[in-house]
């Protein structure tokens, strides 16, 4: 027959009646009781703050603002001040000049003009050309220059190329002077930088210009009397060129090449026939042909300013 389970659930129920159990192993036995409930309560209240020290680190309310953050960054970074130095801390300028700019670009240029004729019984010879001009510069990529030109046009006259019909010359041969041409224009000038001292152009220009055919002479049968005429037109330019800096910022040479059309020609030099007078007698002559188009190759020296 089994033993009751005792109403006491100490250990020290569970010994026989004797002298051990009120001996020091009854009492190490009870002293186990206190222990298997103690331990686990002091571990609760040993992880106690940790517990509330997460939850404090959970809170929204208690993170860190970036003001703080600022404020504290700033007195970890501060370096201790000198008695005497300047607050705020001066900044560092860069005292490299600028690089120089084109502002405006002035100077001589030469060349040679091609005019051809309209008429093979009259011919125009390439012409020395000479002028001045002023380039303001836009901006890097784009410059406008304005000139002024003169040209001296060689002509040669062959026999009967004044001759209309009705009034018949004979023998007679024409000398006539260089025609004088003054010109004014204007070009557009894109700009290709290929480096600080070399560039390209390209050239889109209109020019006005006006020449002058002075009194021609004549030698054989007819010694031929008549005035000096003159006309105006528009010129239509475009082409290609190049500027290299010989002293940079300084000097520049450059070179075009251009071609046009002649539009808007009138005058005196243009209308037909032209009165003269031979021997006493009126006759008439035929005008000087017109320009069929022009086309030139120019050098300039220019000084950068």
């Amino acid at each position: 027959m089994s033993r009751p389970l005792p109403r006491d659930w100490s250990p020290r129920a569970w010994l026989p009646p004797g002298r051990f159990s009120r001996g020091w192993l009854g009492r190490c036995l009870a002293s186990w009781r206190v222990v298997a409930w103690g331990a686990p309560l002091l571990c609760l209240l040993a992880s106690g703050p940790a517990i509330a020290q997460e939850g404090a680190d959970d809170d929204p309310s208690n993170a860190p603002t970036d003001e703080s953050a600022e404020e504290d960054a700033a007195s970890v970074e501060q370096e201790p001040l000198l008695p005497n130095a300047q607050q705020p801390t001066p900044v560092p300028l860069d005292d490299r000049p600028d690089p120089p700019s084109r502002l405006v670009e002035v100077g001589p240029y030469f060349g040679f003009t091609l005019r051809p004729s309209e008429d093979a019984r009259v011919s125009y010879a390439p012409s020395l050309t000479w002028g001045a001009y002023i380039r303001p510069e836009v901006t890097s990529w784009l410059g406008v220059r304005l000139y002024y030109r003169q040209e001296s046009i060689p002509v040669t006259v062959r026999r009967g190329g004044f001759e209309v019909p009705g009034y018949p010359l004979g023998d007679t041969d024409f000398h006539q002077p260089n025609l004088r041409l003054r010109s004014f224009g204007a070009r557009v000038e894109p700009t290709w930088v290929v480096n600080p001292r070399l560039r390209l152009m390209g050239i889109l220009g209109l020019a006005w210009l006006r020449h002058v055919a002075q009194e021609p002479s004549s030698s054989g049968d007819l010694h031929v009397q008549t005035a000096s005429r003159a006309a105006v037109e528009l010129n239509t330019m475009f082409g290609v060129g190049a500027s290299f800096e010989l002293l940079p910022d300084w000097v520049v040479l450059s070179a075009s090449v251009t071609y046009g059309i002649a539009t808007n020609r009138s005058g005196t030099a243009y209308e037909a026939p032209v009165q003269a007078f031979a021997n006493g007698e009126r006759l008439y002559l035929e005008t000087l042909p017109r320009f069929r188009s022009v086309s030139d190759v120019l050098l300039s020296l220019g000084f950068i300013l």
